[in-house]
């Protein structure tokens, strides 16, 4: 969740550690192409449309670990609303 500086590290460091499916995020326009350009599966705007629903359309269940890098309370209860049953949620914003 979210696609600044640490999102951004977040999405490379998960695509290098061989991560098949990486969808990310974000609200702003420039983030979300840049999050494409280095290779996110998906980047999905949650205002429009549900990152956890988008995984589920893409791969058959929810997402198994879920990196907030945005610190925000409300991101954070997302986060922990939106990964699978015995996922994980890792802070980093």
């Amino acid at each position: 969740m979210g696609a600044g500086p640490i999102g951004l590290a977040t999405l490379l460091w998960c695509k290098a550690k061989g991560a098949t499916t990486v969808i990310v995020s974000e609200l702003a326009r420039g983030r979300s192409e840049l999050a494409r350009r280095l290779g996110a599966t998906e980047v999905v705007d949650p205002v429009i449309k549900d990152p956890a629903e988008q995984m589920r359309e893409l791969t058959g269940r929810g997402p198994d670990l879920v990196f907030e890098c945005i610190g925000v309370k409300s991101t954070l209860e997302s986060a922990i609303n939106m990964v699978s049953t015995l996922g994980r949620v890792v802070v980093l914003g």
